[in-house]
């Protein structure tokens, strides 16, 4: 038996979003058309036109929309099968992969999507060239869970510490914040922060990661220190009436 979720280990990416909801993303693209910030599987379900006219598609975006149509706008086989590869250009693929589709997909790494297009985290940042950007895109819309993120963080050197301090809700990028005027829409999980790190030391992982990941728990045990002992001190000079603040 198939399409279950005990028995199929594909069972999330068979349904991560639904052909109707992605021929609109992809047309919508194809045709220059802005996404108008749809960011949900029903926004996008609910606004599917009833038909195409794939006179209005642009030129050079012809090979995505032919790209999507080989398998009839399934994205589970798309990425199975590596239809991307259609698309020369490899700046369009990420572009359509991550602006258009992987946002609303219904899987763990949708939930990073708005804040890695904004700049606060970048699974691309990684130790090796080895593999393209797609085919990194095409590892996450795999990962099941979170814990599978963090797996492929671990075997292909992306950057751990920027999805550490994004677990931490900490304002890790106050320049890009200010440059922007984006905040960052993270939430503080200090559990998941801990887990993260926690994972990264353990024997799933390499002696390079491993080492990183001591390092970066030292470093923020340090600073939470440091700014526990900031707020003692604070508390102190209130309670000894002393009304300007020293210790930040």
């Amino acid at each position: 038996m198939t399409n279950i979720p005990s028995v199929d280990p594909l069972y999330k990416q068979r349904r991560a979003i639904t052909k109707k909801a992605l021929r609109k993303i992809v047309y919508s693209y194809c045709c220059g058309v802005a996404s108008q910030d749809k960011t949900t599987y029903n926004d996008v379900k609910e606004e599917a036109p009833q038909k195409y006219n794939e006179d209005q598609i642009i030129p050079e975006f012809l090979a995505v929309w032919q790209a999507f149509k080989k398998n009839g706008f399934d994205f589970y086989k798309f990425m199975l099968e590596k239809d991307f590869e259609l698309i020369e250009d490899e700046e369009i693929r990420v572009e359509v992969l991550m602006g258009g589709c992987f946002p609303i997909l219904n899987l763990p790494i949708a939930r990073f999507m708005t804040d890695w297009l904004n700049g606060y985290l970048d699974f691309f940042k990684r130790d090796t060239d080895d593999i393209t950007d797609t085919e990194v895109l095409r590892q996450l819309f795999f990962c099941n869970t979170e814990e599978d993120i963090w797996n492929l963080m671990a075997n292909t050197g992306i950057d751990i510490a920027c999805l550490y301090y994004w677990y931490k809700g900490e304002d890790f990028k106050p320049i890009l914040k200010e440059a922007t005027g984006i905040p960052c829409y993270c939430k503080k999980d200090e559990q998941k922060a801990h887990d993260f790190l926690e994972y990264l030391m353990s024997d799933s992982t390499n002696d390079s990661v491993r080492n990183e990941a001591i390092n970066l728990k030292k470093k923020a045990d340090n600073t939470d220190r440091l700014r526990e002992i900031s707020e003692e001190m604070n508390n102190l000079l209130a309670e000894l009436n002393i009304d300007d603040t020293v210790f930040v």
